[in-house]
């Protein structure tokens, strides 16, 4: 067995969500299980567990759970160059800057949520979300953050349209408009005024009626 896999139980959880594992080997100290994990395994006080344990930036801890009450977990695959930008997903947790930690329901990874989306829609720890993400160039702790929420526990996001593209329509449809009906008052004008030409300079030809009856009887 690897020094890095161990089996043990969930000695206690903290209120804020962090827990930690007892080795089942007396001479081990316990690992510190971050609150991703308590989160996305739902563990609770005593669980008996295999886990994996790892470096991490705040020293060692539990990075992985193999199985729990000698039930193996099934393991998420992580994102790829060719994997679908849409998935399922839930908030574990918000930061203290108002950002928020989604896990995928699709993937192992963590992605990073904007506080933009939190404030927009009113999002809380636990919610369920639909979202598309996308890459983060140069990104300190997160590869992938949201670029779009679809749904909010189930319900349909539906965004206002924005002033941006309602102006542009407005532009299109009415500006033309405007021409238009300038365009056609010119040639009403217009047609008046040659109508009062015509009428000054020519007289109509019109036949007179006993003339015309004149010529039919004859």
């Amino acid at each position: 067995m690897s020094e890095n896999i161990r089996n043990g139980f969930v000695s206690w959880i903290h209120s804020k969500g962090y827990g930690f594992a007892e080795c089942d080997d007396d001479e081990i100290e316990d690992s510190f299980i971050p609150p991703n994990l308590i989160e996305i395994h739902d563990l609770s006080d005593n669980d008996e567990i295999e886990y994996i344990v790892g470096e991490t930036r705040k020293g060692e801890a539990v990075v992985e759970i193999l199985s729990i009450n000698n039930t193996p977990v099934v393991a998420k695959k992580k994102i790829t160059k060719s994997s679908p930008r849409r998935s399922n997903a839930s908030i574990l947790r918000l930061t203290k800057s108002g950002h928020a930690i989604i896990g995928l329901d699709d993937f192992s990874d963590e992605i990073l949520c904007n506080k933009k989306y939190i404030q927009k829609y009113n999002i809380s720890t636990g919610d369920d979300l639909e979202v598309t993400f996308t890459n983060i160039k140069n990104g300190k702790y997160f590869n992938f953050e949201v670029s779009n929420v679809h749904s909010v526990n189930g319900e349909i996001v539906r965004d206002k349209v924005p002033s941006k593209i309602i102006k542009a329509v407005k532009k299109l449809f009415f500006k033309p408009q405007k021409k238009l009906t300038k365009l056609f008052l010119s040639f009403y004008n217009l047609s008046g005024h040659l109508g009062n030409y015509l009428a000054m300079h020519y007289k109509p030809c019109v036949p007179n009626k006993l003339t015309w009856r004149n010529q039919v009887s004859a």
